[in-house]
């Protein structure tokens, strides 16, 4: 929704798809540690560290792919919506497995 809000208001697809994932970023980084896994949440100062650096890192990941197939995608004349479909799929599928790497190396 804020992506198509950006795109509505002129804004040029890479920012507003940069924006879109950030905000969604912090929200599933709030559902996660308030409900959804607030029983698996650290309690020790330095484990929590960790996993917001997890977070982080998995989130800087997801970021990146969305804002590289959103330019490729709208450089090659794709529409700004086609561009963010291409780019949530493979978002998510590099935040996939960046996070199973991590769980698995712990």
């Amino acid at each position: 929704a804020l992506y198509v809000l950006g795109i509505a208001h002129a804004m040029f697809p890479l920012l507003a798809a940069a924006f879109a994932y950030m905000a969604g970023a912090l929200a599933l980084g709030w559902l996660c540690q308030q409900g959804v896994f607030a029983h698996q949440t650290a309690t020790v100062s330095q484990l929590r560290d960790r996993q917001k650096a997890m977070f982080v890192k998995a989130s800087l990941i997801g970021l990146a792919v969305t804002c590289a197939a959103v330019l490729l995608g709208t450089s090659i004349g794709m529409t700004p919506l086609a561009a963010k479909a291409l780019a949530i799929v493979l978002s998510f599928y590099a935040s996939f497995l960046v996070r199973r790497r991590m769980l698995l190396i712990d």
